[in-house]
């Protein structure tokens, strides 16, 4: 019965091994992060052989967590168009405070108008948004206005238009988000990202004047453009 129950337990961590080697594959850690992943995970096991490894996230230590959320975040923040300009420190920063979320299969994240307390960010699974023209969610919506999230889109970009004001009013969310299937994300609270903000208020307000000029001077070339078109279809034929 002994050889029986370590033989079981043997293979048991063999199937949890493939697991997170699974994991690691599919959002192909780099070396460095990967030693870091496997090493935590070899040392939980040493304290809990039946240590329960199907989200590994959840058992690493917090050097490697940040270490895996900058890994998998940076480049979507910089998809964000309030934080295109942001400084490297800052999105570090932001990258450090997301935490994990399970929405399951057909659960709303929001109605519209609920107070927008966090921004989404999604890692496996769908989400649909969409309007609905009366309070009675699920009738009265616009098949025209329906937008599927998948992995990396996100929601709640309007929480950072708000943070410059230090949230005095928190926005509300213009639309219903609901999960289609079972959604792994990481949200951004609206504490920590005023939290981020107060320890680099300049990094911040640079940030945003850098991509507020960005999208001036692309909107003045923009209209430069236009007039010059507009110039040249109106001069007479010769």
């Amino acid at each position: 019965m002994e050889a029986t129950k370590s033989e079981e337990t043997r293979r048991k961590i063999r199937i949890k091994k493939v697991d997170v080697r699974t994991w690691i594959s599919v959002y192909k850690f780099p070396d460095n992060i990967k030693k870091e992943i496997e090493n935590s995970i070899e040392q939980a096991w040493v304290k809990d052989k039946y240590a329960d490894v199907h989200n590994p996230f959840i058992i690493l230590p917090n050097k490697t967590k940040d270490s895996v959320k900058r890994h998998l975040f940076m480049d979507t923040l910089r998809t964000v168009k309030v934080l295109k300009y942001m400084d490297e420190y800052v999105l570090t920063l932001l990258c450090n405070y997301l935490k994990p979320m399970t929405y399951n299969e057909n659960s709303f994240v929001f109605r519209t108008g609920d107070p927008l307390d966090c921004m989404v960010f999604i890692i496996e699974g769908t989400m649909w948004t969409y309007a609905a023209s009366d309070s009675q969610v699920g009738q009265g919506i616009s098949s025209t206005a329906i937008n599927r999230l998948g992995k990396c889109h996100f929601y709640g970009e309007e929480l950072l238009d708000r943070a410059s004001d230090w949230f005095t009013e928190l926005p509300v969310s213009s639309k219903h988000v609901k999960s289609l299937t079972k959604v792994e994300a990481f949200v951004l609270m609206a504490k920590d990202l005023e939290a981020v903000i107060s320890r680099c208020p300049l990094q911040w307000e640079n940030g945003e004047k850098k991509g507020s000029q960005k999208v001036k001077g692309m909107a003045a070339s923009t209209i430069a453009t236009a007039f010059r078109r507009h110039r040249e279809q109106s001069k007479p034929y010769k």
